[in-house]
Order: C-alpha cells, then sequence, then structure tokens
C-alpha cells in the first residue's frame, strides 16, 4: 500500500498481531507503546479495511499494470480475508482454512480472550468485528513434507504418468481405515502455535509399532 499510494496505513487485521494494539479501542496501545518506549509516530496509521487510502501514484503504475489514479482500498491480513471470502461475516459463523498452516475462526461482535492463551483474537475485515481464532503450523506442510520425504516412489510413478503425486497418496490413503490402527502423527514440524504454544515442539510418529 505504502508502495502504491504513498500512504503509510495498516488496518485492524494486520496491526492486531503485532501485539501493540488495542482491541477494544480500535487503535495503537498507548500503554503497550509507553512500556516498550516506542513512539506512536513510527507506526504506521490504523485505518478500516474497507477505506480507500489513495491512488496509484505514477511512479510506480507501469511496474504494477494499473492505471494511474486508481483508488487504493487497504484491504487486511490474510486470515481476515479469507473470512470475508469464505462468507464469514455474520456473528458466529465460523469457517476452516486449510494451506500451509490451519486455522479455526469465527466472527463475533467482540474479541473474547482466553486466559490460558490457547487461542488469539484478530480484528476482522469487517468494521466492528473480531475474529477469535486458533491455528497450527503445519498443516498441508506437513503433507508436503510427507510426500518429499516418505513418498519417493509415488513422487518417481506420478512424474512418469504424468499425474501429481498426491493423486496416488490419495490412493493409497484411501486403504487406511479410519484411526489408522492407532497410528498419530504430530504435525510440529515448526513448532506448534494453538493449543500448545511452543515453538520448540517437535514433530513424531507414535505408534508405529
Amino acid at each position: 500500500v505504502a508502495r502504491l499510494t504513498g500512504a503509510f496505513v495498516t488496518d485492524p487485521s494486520d496491526a492486531s498481531s503485532m501485539n501493540l494494539y488495542d482491541l477494544e479501542a480500535g487503535g495503537w496501545s498507548g500503554a503497550i507503546l509507553d512500556a516498550v518506549e516506542l513512539p506512536a509516530d513510527k507506526l504506521p496509521q490504523v485505518r478500516l479495511s474497507t477505506d480507500v487510502v489513495g491512488e496509484v501514484q505514477s511512479s510506480v503504475a507501469d511496474e504494477v499494470g494499473v492505471a494511474a489514479g486508481t483508488p487504493v482500498v487497504i484491504g487486511g491480513g490474510d486470515g481476515a480475508c479469507a473470512a470475508a471470502g469464505a462468507g464469514v461475516i455474520a456473528a458466529g459463523s465460523a469457517y476452516n482454512y486449510v494451506g500451509s498452516s490451519s486455522w479455526i475462526a469465527l466472527s463475533t461482535p467482540k474479541p473474547i480472550y482466553d486466559p490460558d492463551y490457547r487461542t488469539f483474537t484478530f480484528g476482522h475485515v469487517i468494521p466492528d468485528m473480531f475474529m477469535p481464532t486458533g491455528t497450527m503450523q503445519a498443516a498441508g506442510a506437513s503433507y508436503q513434507w510427507t510426500r518429499d520425504q516418505l513418498s519417493l516412489f509415488e513422487k518417481e510413478t506420478a512424474e512418469r504418468l504424468g499425474i501429481s503425486p498426491y493423486e496416488l497418496i490419495n490412493l493409497e490413503i484411501e486403504q487406511v481405515p479410519p484411526g489408522a490402527d492407532g497410528l498419530f502423527f504430530l504435525p510440529y514440524l515448526m513448532g506448534e502455535r494453538s493449543p500448545r504454544w511452543n515453538p520448540l515442539a517437535r514433530g513424531a510418529f507414535v505408534g508405529l509399532t
């Protein structure tokens, strides 16, 4: 946004991930900024996700392929935008996102604070709404790790057949009974977030024998 418009701004969904933001006041927390001795003028202005914050500058128009003067809406963070795209707008609606990481989130009219710090709350891209969220680090990333580390035969076969190795892996998975005969995989390939916040958590298979 800064490159497109020259405006140094952010929105509640991104600002609320910085531990400097007051969700209920809707702006930077003066108490936290004072505690860490960070001047407020070092931070971007917080605007609503739906605000038009400027226009595409002529200096970057050709580079990005957008006409100079095109209005720029600030938008939001990936999770909050995914929620809006999934239709999670009304209070109480929820969704599960699975990509490299994964999270479960819902839309609420007020922040929900977990005293055990298992979940956290983002600002939503919808004005005056919030997104309590629980997230794991390695969802699709675990599947990719499985492909690269445990499925070399499938990768080679898929390359010969001109198909995705995941197609072959999925066929094998279909043959496994629910519960995998008691085999568990702990997907802590990059530490873990909800509900056990531990950057040192290690992945493991449990029940191989």
